[in-house]
């Protein structure tokens, strides 16, 4: 994560069709909508050659569909929050603040905020098995770093 390596991206998006299509399918929409934004808006090349609009708006667009179900409003959300995400992440770069995910979390958190009161959707619960080993829990929390409770995501990841 937040490497400048095409072959990390793409390992992220395989585990991610693994472990939910639409999650997937919402990450690369916000990545899409913060990319075509970064060039209507003249940001630099070589910002959007190393991907720095890409991994916030990714991590929003995949937290939405995590978190709410699936309706046209989230789906337009994905693609505001991912173009939202990635002009703070510009803003940010311009100041020469380093701020890594910060821009994920900020949009992430007002989407949650704003879209909530519509869904009410209550706090997960944590599953417990006994049937399941320490090392399936290790990869499992790799997988979670991008939203994905699936031990082969979190394989792929790790």
């Amino acid at each position: 994560m937040l490497q400048e390596n095409n072959l990390t991206g793409l390992l992220f998006i395989i585990g991610l069709f693994i472990g939910s299509v639409p999650c997937a399918l919402a990450g690369l929409l916000a990545v899409v909508s913060s990319s075509i934004i970064a060039k209507i808006l003249k940001f630099p090349e070589c910002h959007l050659s190393q991907g720095l609009y890409d991994f916030s708006p990714a991590l929003v667009g995949v937290a939405l569909l995590a978190i709410f179900p699936s309706s046209m409003l989230v789906w337009l959300m994905v693609i505001v929050g991912g173009v939202l995400s990635g002009v703070l992440q510009h803003i940010c770069l311009v100041k020469k603040l380093p701020v890594y995910t910060l821009p994920f979390i900020v949009i992430t958190w007002l989407m949650y905020y704003g879209l909530n009161p519509l869904f009410g959707v209550q706090p997960f619960s944590v599953q417990h098995s006994e049937n399941i080993s320490v090392l399936s829990y290790i990869f499992r929390g790799f997988g979670e770093v991008i939203f994905q409770s699936n031990l082969w995501s979190g394989i792929i990841f790790f």
